[in-house]
């Protein structure tokens, strides 16, 4: 998957953050994003629903 720091694995998810724990495919360290942020269909649902 993609994310802003670039591309790598979900390795995990933090329900009460709403998060996924990422780790990136060029070095293997992980990174903590907002599901919304990396997920293209909650992308879509939070542009139609704010």
């Amino acid at each position: 998957m993609s994310t802003p720091e670039g591309d790598g694995r979900v390795v995990g998810h933090s329900v009460p953050r709403d998060s996924v724990i990422v780790r990136m495919d060029a070095d293997g360290s992980r990174c903590s994003c907002s599901r919304a942020s990396v997920c293209g269909s909650r992308q879509a649902y939070e542009e139609r629903h704010g």
